[in-house]
């Protein structure tokens, strides 16, 4: 490698390009010893051209975005300055000839002799302790990569400066988005931590909660088996004194009526008196008697559908057989109130698929509640088809029941009673099996009331067949 004396120097700024090239081949011919008259040497032609070849190389290094430092091994100072040196924001001539421990701080000069004493390397001067300064102002952050070479027995340093700014700043970017993410990280284990802890603790409330369910499951059954037992031991205690009470009341009422009430003297007010009275008596015997049988019979009907024990049969139903056979059952009741009863059926009904005997407890239940309300007027029942169900309607001209009440009405022991006497009328059991009866052969039972202008209490059932009914009644809309 040339040393500094055969290096060209840089041109003068105020020299125009072309007259500084000029200016430089004059200056090394004249250094050369080279004339006018010495152009005709032989060696002139091969010294020219490796002078043009070192030009171009100038040239070529000149284009570099790099700082290119040739350093005096043995004085240390920049012997020349090729590149860019603009990127230090100064010229090479404030460069040239300065003592490198002059440019560095203490933290960069050090690295830097480091890796001249290694033969080379990559010498990092991207922070404060480390950077290269010009008469006192920072450069850039730079990279240097050193090499130590050898001319004409002579050590030189060539340092190639490079910008890394943007690198640098894009790892401090990187580090920072690193810590960043590390305390997010951080924050959101912290989270998912305490959300395990409350999660656990959450699960260990529900394990808890249905072992207290379960026990309480198991508490209530043991009282609903207790409860059905009660019953059915009480009813059947029960029914036996009931049973003798109203047969020996039947047995009285003959024996008066027989053998007693002849013998007494006829024209006398008060035997007349004592003998109604007495009659009187041993009916509400029979009726209350009655009365009881019946609630004792709803408590066990209701009991065992609501535990789950009643077996339905599923076999074909025809809905107006079973309407038939609850008219038949309840034309006593009808006769005695003196209420007509209108029966309306479609023709071709398809049948339901259920347990007869219990639909025709349903009908004689809703039956019976409309006699019992209705004083005057008439009782209703229809059924048709239509849209893969039955419907049926048992309608009164009753007083209706409040719109408060029309939910409740289908709860145990719930009674719309006597508006006249505010007693009730039944044992408020009918309604409750009745829709617990409709809801096991997957139906729906409700009631449509308007106060004075009766009540009308309808089920649906779901036939067995998409037939639809030919014929139904005018007033009613197809459900």
């Amino acid at each position: 490698m040339p040393g500094p004396s055969d290096l060209p120097r840089p041109s003068s700024p105020a020299e125009p390009d072309g007259e500084a090239a000029a200016s430089a081949a004059d200056l090394r011919a004249r250094l050369m010893g080279l004339g006018e008259l010495s152009t005709c040497k032989s060696y002139y032609p091969e010294l020219k051209r490796r002078i043009a070849e070192q030009d171009r190389f100038r040239a070529l290094l000149d284009q570099s975005s790099d700082v290119i430092l040739l350093v005096d091994g043995a004085s240390g100072r920049v012997v020349d300055v090729t590149g860019s040196p603009g990127m230090l924001g100064i010229g090479r001539e404030r460069l040239v000839g300065r003592h490198m421990d002059e440019l560095l701080t203490v933290g960069g000069g050090s690295r830097l002799r480091r890796a001249l004493v290694r033969g080379g390397g990559r010498v990092p001067l991207d922070c404060d302790k480390a950077r290269l300064v010009v008469d006192g102002r920072s450069a850039p952050l730079l990279e240097a990569n050193v090499s130590v070479v050898a001319s004409a027995g002579q050590k030189y340093a060539v340092i190639a400066l490079r910008d890394v700014t943007f690198q640098v700043e894009a790892r401090e970017e990187v580090e920072r988005a690193k810590a960043d993410l590390e305390r997010r990280v951080a924050e959101r284990t912290r989270e998912l931590t305490a959300a395990n802890l409350m999660l656990r603790d959450a699960v260990e409330m529900h394990k808890a909660a249905e072992e207290r369910y379960r026990m309480a499951k198991e508490q209530a059954e043991d009282a609903n088996r207790a409860k059905s037992e009660f019953l059915s031991v009480v009813s059947h205690e029960l029914r036996t004194p009931l049973t003798a009470v109203r047969g020996f009341a039947q047995i009285i009422a003959k024996q008066l009526e027989r053998d007693a009430f002849p013998l007494l003297p006829e024209g006398d007010p008060r035997v007349g008196r004592a003998m109604e009275h007495t009659r009187e008596n041993l009916q509400i015997i029979d009726l209350e008697s009655r009365r009881l049988t019946g609630l004792i019979n709803d408590l066990l009907d209701f009991s065992k559908l609501e535990s789950g024990h009643v077996e339905f049969a599923r076999v074909p139903v025809e809905v107006g057989r079973v309407l038939e056979r609850a008219a038949q059952a309840t034309e006593s009741l009808f006769r005695e109130a003196g209420v007509p009863l209108r029966l309306a059926v479609a023709p071709d009904l398809p049948p339901v698929s259920g347990d007869a005997d219990r639909l025709m407890q349903v009908m004689v239940n809703l039956l019976s509640n409309a006699v019992k309300f209705t004083a005057e007027g008439e009782v209703r029942c229809e059924a048709w088809a239509g849209r893969g169900h039955v419907l049926v309607v048992v309608a009164d001209s009753g007083p209706g029941i409040p719109e408060e009440l029309q939910e409740r009405i289908f709860e145990k022991f719930v009674q719309a009673g006597d508006p006249l006497t505010g007693r009730p009328k039944g044992t408020g059991l009918g309604l409750a099996i009745s829709r617990q009866i409709v809801e096991r052969h997957g139906g729906h039972i409700w009631v449509e009331s308007r106060l004075g202008e009766g009540s009308s209490f309808c089920f649906l059932l779901p036939a067995t067949q998409g037939k639809t009914a030919n014929g139904r009644p005018p007033s009613r809309s197809e459900p």
